[in-house]
């Protein structure tokens, strides 16, 4: 048995496979840093990804910590990666989403490494979900921690396997340092390398796996220790109000249809998407429990992706819950590698039963992942740019800008466009006012806005509905007693 375990990469990579196949994964990465470069480029920024860019944009460290100890949910390393790239080049919204598709890219090779560790046939198919999955697409063109993350976490499962092939001191500290980053990139991460490192206690009659046990979980508490003051001292600061996006749901609101929905994204079609990856984990959960146990390390391979993942999601769920933060999807993330690994396993099996089965259920999941790609690159629920651009046309020299709402309209636009800001009334002594209305704000604080000014005998000339927003334009004349 310390033989099985002690040689694990090895075993379950053959050196003449990946020379003869290299040439593939890296024409498929091209590709796909195409897309995201053309996605990253073309996509209005989205609410979230304004609110990371006011923290990165930030005039000083000091600053862009404050803002991400007031954001739900964040840790700041991926600020100061995107306060880097948007310091040298500016606030567009490609450079703000560039550490993303970096870092994605990076995703894609590691990927198709531990698809290869893991001796799988159909590499190919895993790694082409993987890539173009909706929920996974999404983040790889967004300017959010979640791909920095993911990328960590993939970093994290080979060092882990690594540590099982042949534990030491310096593959240890190794493991331990990249678990610090998972942890400061996004800490939702850190629950796949806890969750992989408890798949192990299945096979801890084995006197190899079970130092492998400690000199992992030596990393893992390393890891969390260093991490403790950031979240004592997070926990301190809590915002009066944050901006969720429209579709947000809760979980104590029966959101359960939602969830599974948004477990592999693509808007409706994530139903069906995520039905056939549980689909095929749990064909892949039947095959770990009839294996023989001459396949000693196949099995521990895919039972540690199996509680890693399983412990991402339960831990994603559970610290929702008790926050009452809505249901954040972009951190189911992090357990997709895990579950598609063990859904190609199983597609694997249906290719040797019956392989004509096998690529009907592959290219039918391609067309949904498709269908919910498209779905994402042609569904903008706010565009802040577009409503900016409107009402800079609409500036005059004796002209001010009131934001109808107080929740952060301020910071958004800032960043956005900073004209708007600078031209913010300090009072109502101007001929001309415009109302800037951004996608949230609520009806009622619209008609209150709007009533004030009319109390003050300003009157409607303009209406104009732009990026989901509204922006009223009301003038004054000034013979007029306000």
């Amino acid at each position: 048995m310390k033989a099985s375990f002690g040689k694990l990469p090895a075993k379950l990579m053959s050196q003449n496979a990946a020379a003869k196949t290299v040439w593939t994964p890296w024409a498929v990465i091209v590709l796909y840093a195409s897309a995201l470069v053309f996605a990253a480029s073309l996509l209005p920024l989205r609410l979230a990804e304004l609110l990371q860019l006011t923290g990165s944009a930030a005039p000083s460290p000091a600053g862009l910590l404050r803002w991400v100890l007031l954001t739900p949910g964040d840790a700041p390393l991926n600020y100061f990666f995107e306060a880097g790239a948007v310091r040298s080049m500016g606030h567009a919204a490609w450079v703000a989403r560039l550490p993303s598709v970096l870092f994605a890219i990076g995703a894609a090779r590691v990927f198709w490494k531990l698809a290869m560790l893991a001796n799988l046939r159909r590499w190919n198919i895993a790694l082409l979900l993987f890539l173009f999955l909706p929920l996974h697409y999404q983040a790889a063109t967004e300017g959010r921690p979640f791909e920095q993350a993911l990328f960590f976490t993939l970093v994290s499962y080979l060092l882990f396997f690594r540590l099982v092939q042949a534990p030491s001191i310096a593959r240890t500290a190794a493991y331990a340092c990249v678990l610090v980053v998972c942890l400061y990139s996004d800490p939702t991460s850190f629950f796949v390398c806890v969750g992989s490192v408890l798949g192990l206690l299945v096979f801890m009659r084995s006197e190899a796996i079970r130092r492998v046990i400690w000199h992992s979980l030596t990393a893992a508490a390393v890891a969390a220790l260093l991490y403790v003051p950031f979240m004592v001292w997070k926990e301190r600061f809590q915002g009066p109000y944050w901006l969720w996006g429209h579709d947000t749901v809760y979980l104590n609101q029966d959101a359960w249809a939602a969830l599974f929905r948004d477990f592999s994204g693509g808007g409706a079609i994530g139903y069906a998407v995520s039905a056939a990856l549980l689909t095929g984990v749990i064909v892949a959960l039947w095959r770990l429990m009839k294996a023989p146990a001459q396949d000693a390390t196949w099995r521990l391979t895919f039972v540690c992706f199996l509680s890693g993942s399983v412990l991402a999601i339960v831990m994603d769920l559970l610290t929702d819950l008790l926050s009452s933060k809505p249901i954040s999807p972009e951190r189911l993330l992090f357990a997709l590698p895990g579950c598609l690994l063990l859904f190609a396993s199983a597609l694997d099996w249906l290719f040797v039963k019956a392989a004509l089965a096998g690529w009907l259920v592959a290219a039918t999941l391609f067309l949904l992942v498709a269908a919910g790609d498209y779905n994402f690159l042609t569904t903008h629920p706010e565009n802040f740019e577009a409503l900016s651009r409107v009402a800079v046309k609409e500036l005059t020299d004796d002209s001010c800008v009131v934001f109808l709402s107080e929740k952060l309209s301020r910071s958004l636009f800032d960043v956005i466009e900073p004209r708007l800001r600078q031209k913010e009334c300090l009072n109502f002594f101007h001929k001309r006012i415009l109302l800037v209305s951004h996608p949230y704000v609520l009806p009622d604080e619209q008609e209150d806005g709007e009533d004030y000014f009319r109390g003050l005998n300003y009157h409607e000339v303009k209406r104009v509905r732009a990026g989901s927003g509204v922006l009223v334009v009301v003038e004054q004349d000034l013979g007029q007693p306000q």
